[in-house]
């Protein structure tokens, strides 16, 4: 993964948020980036519509795989109205993180995905969704433009309202 793919990824996200018969957005990812790609993906997206991030820590051979749960998540998330307005968010093992919070702590452990800081904004189980967070939506402004390769993350940085 590396900044180029982030940002082909980003535009085609872009692009299909525009479409009428699309909701929200499910992006199937590997572990290993995941928390990076979520988090530049809420950064530069130009869309109130969900923007779901989902992977898998064991694989489909393993007795209790992970991935078919997660992705029925997923698509749940993405399918909620609640779910407009939030940006980017990472869905596994049954969680709802933010992807400007979100990290990977182990590298094997099913319940890897934190937010030590703020805590899950919602819970899933079986696609019945518990959200926790009060924020709600995030605010609409995004950088300016994501041309030729790069952001202006001053811009963006300083734009964010304080909460105190």
């Amino acid at each position: 993964m590396n900044d180029a793919v982030w940002l082909k990824l980003s535009k085609k996200i872009n692009e299909v948020a525009k479409r009428n018969d699309v909701d929200g957005i499910v992006v199937t990812h590997g572990t290993d980036t995941l928390e990076e790609t979520s988090f530049f993906v809420d950064l530069v997206a130009k869309t109130q519509k969900p923007i779901v991030f989902v992977g898998s820590m064991r694989p489909a051979t393993a007795v209790s795989a992970d991935g078919p749960g997660n992705l029925y998540n997923a698509v749940a998330v993405a399918a909620d109205p609640k779910a407009k307005g939030r940006g980017a968010v990472v869905v596994l093992n049954d969680s709802i993180q933010d992807a400007r919070d979100v990290i990977k702590t182990n590298t094997t452990n099913v319940q890897t995905f934190q937010s030590p800081n703020r805590g899950a904004v919602g819970l899933i189980n079986n696609g019945k969704i518990k959200w926790l967070d009060t924020l709600g939506a995030k605010p609409e402004h995004k950088p300016s433009s994501i041309s030729q390769g790069s952001i202006n993350c001053r811009e963006w940085i300083f734009s964010m309202p304080t909460l105190i």
